[in-house]
């Protein structure tokens, strides 16, 4: 029983959020997903940011805003390859 309880504790314990979560969050991912995975979650993202964009061109706060969007996804791609050692960081 102590064991179990023990096993537990440490597997808990050893959970560290990884410093990339939040760009895993950003690209709706789980974080140790592959490459491939990574870039067709970027690809769909910016598909639909970008319509969106395409679409509330007369908004000018939310034109900004989801510029803005797009910038964070295109970041959060770059930092989870780095993370992967898919692309080095320029």
């Amino acid at each position: 029983m102590l064991k179990k309880v023990l096993t537990r504790w440490f597997k808990r314990e050893s959970r560290v959020p990884s410093p990339y979560a939040a760009y895993y969050k950003v690209l709706e991912i789980k974080p140790g997903a592959s490459p491939g995975a990574v870039k067709t979650a970027y690809e769909e993202q910016a598909l639909k940011l970008k319509t969106e964009l395409e679409r509330l061109s007369y908004d000018v706060r939310l034109k900004q805003r989801m510029e803005e969007l797009i910038r964070e996804l295109d970041d959060a791609y770059r930092k989870v390859l780095v993370e992967l050692k898919d692309v080095p960081l320029k």
